[in-house]
């Protein structure tokens, strides 16, 4: 949880929140923080040095559509991110709502998935990945 607060300027956790981090060599190279979980979404916060591999994307979703039991995850991201907004419309996140003036830099950009859209739990990568491991875990 700290390491993804370290690398999102201003997002200070509030408990209860869960968080899913990607370490290689023994170093963190990406994470995912849970919070306001509600029942029917949560909201999830990322953060990422590297590429992100098959096994951490499919962990994150069957975190929160399947263990969780969420019907949709709500990505919020600055509007001068344009490395993370492209990553999360190529995982399938699609831009929900605009919330203007409300960062130091701009605007927060709601992207949003639902399980049914989320290609992650599909056969395609059902059959490939596996449980967490060392490199991606809980």
């Amino acid at each position: 949880m700290e390491w993804v607060c370290s690398y999102i300027e201003g997002l200070a956790v509030r408990p209860p929140a869960q968080a899913i981090g990607l370490s290689r060599n023994g170093y963190i190279d990406a994470g995912v923080l849970f919070e306001d979980y509600n029942g029917a979404s949560v909201v999830c916060h990322m953060a990422a040095m590297g590429r992100l591999n098959r096994e951490f994307l499919w962990t994150v979703c069957d975190y929160a559509f399947r263990t969780m039991g969420v019907h949709k995850i709500i990505a919020p991201v600055f509007s001068d991110n344009v490395r993370m907004m492209l990553m999360i419309c190529k995982m399938g996140f699609e831009l929900e709502a605009v919330l203007y003036g409300c960062q130091k830099n701009g605007d927060i950009e709601l992207f949003t998935m639902t399980a049914e859209n989320c290609r992650f739990l599909g056969e395609k990568y059902n059959g490939q990945a596996r449980r967490p491991t060392a490199d991606a875990r809980l």
